[in-house]
Formats: structure tokens, C-alpha cells, sequence
């Protein structure tokens, strides 16, 4: 399964720019959820792992819990 993130900068006057071919990803479990230069967000194992993302002088989090969900219904 993967999942895109978009960055949005907002600047000093209100702009709003499309900012994620200039952004910077990182995740801290790539065993978990990897996460590529374009911001896709690969999934690779059950777990929690939080994606950084920095653009300028600005940075921001999101958290990625990865789920297993069987075909009887139960998680791992």
C-alpha cells in the first residue's frame, strides 16, 4: 500500500504554493513505512512510524500506523 503527501507552504502574504518536489521526506522506521523524495509513503511491516517533512526553515510530522488486518478480521 503506499500513500502521496502533498506539502502546502503558506508565505508571509497569504500565498499558498504546491511545495512537495522541493520538500524533503524522511521516515523514523523505514522498516515500517518508508517514504520516498516524491513523499510516497510505502508500507512494509506493522508498526508506528512517524514521516518528517521539511521545507525551508519549516518542518512538520505526521505519524503512520500500520495495521495488518487478516482475512478473518483479526490485526497483527
Amino acid at each position: 500500500m503506499e500513500q502521496t503527501r502533498l506539502v502546502v507552504a503558506t508565505f508571509a502574504d497569504g500565498a499558498r504554493r504546491d511545495v512537495t518536489q522541493d520538500a524533503r521526506f524522511e521516515s523514523s522506521s523505514s522498516t515500517i513505512a518508508a517514504v520516498d523524495d516524491d513523499g510516497v509513503v510505502m508500507v512494509q511491516a506493522p508498526g508506528e512510524a512517524v514521516v518528517m517533512v521539511r521545507f525551508l526553515a519549516q518542518a512538520a510530522a505526521t505519524r503512520a500506523l500500520v495495521v495488518i488486518v487478516r482475512a478473518n478480521g483479526r490485526h497483527r
